[in-house]
């Protein structure tokens, strides 16, 4: 099974269902749209950078007691979840009300007219993703979270989990 390793606590919104759409610079394969991926969370520990403060803001977190009390007990280096990656859209425009306007694939390429796209939509950005124009958005659905997280190093982009950390309990 194909795994994405996120930074915390991203990684545990995604196993906990808070966080349906992961943000990215790149797009996956298009063979593995309608898949299950792995979620991991990174060996790495949050650090008061991490979280902007335009996010902080809209968490209404101050840090410190936020840190002591959600980040402490985050599981890191760990394989947490699988979700299905239900679709990938680009972002085009992000609106000062949050709503993110998007296309999906199939994009066609004219040489006279540019890039053109067969859809285009809007969507609700999430308070956890940069919704920068020309992002790439995972878009997870059905996600299942692992009784218990499996120690498991990480990759940077897609790789494969182990064998052992793909049979669940």
């Amino acid at each position: 099974m194909k795994a994405l390793t996120l930074w915390e606590p991203y990684a545990s919104l995604i196993a906990c269902g808070h966080k349906t759409v992961e943000t990215r610079s790149w797009a996956p394969p298009r063979d593995l749209v309608g898949k299950r991926i792995g979620i991991h969370a990174a060996k790495r520990e949050v650090r008061a950078g991490d979280i902007d403060a335009e996010m902080a803001e809209r968490l209404d977190v101050d840090w410190p007691e936020w840190q002591q009390a959600v980040f402490a007990g985050l599981p890191y280096g760990c394989f947490l979840a699988t979700a299905k990656l239900a679709d990938v859209r680009q972002v085009t425009h992000l609106s000062r009300d949050g709503v993110v306007h998007y296309v999906s694939p199939p994009f066609h390429f004219d040489p006279d007219q540019g890039v053109s796209y067969d859809r285009a939509s809007t969507m609700q950005a999430d308070p956890y993703g940069n919704y920068s124009m020309d992002r790439i958005l995972w878009v997870l659905e059905d996600v299942q979270k692992l009784i218990q997280p499996i120690p498991v190093r990480g990759r940077q982009g897609l790789w494969t989990l182990p064998d052992e950390a793909t049979i669940l309990p």
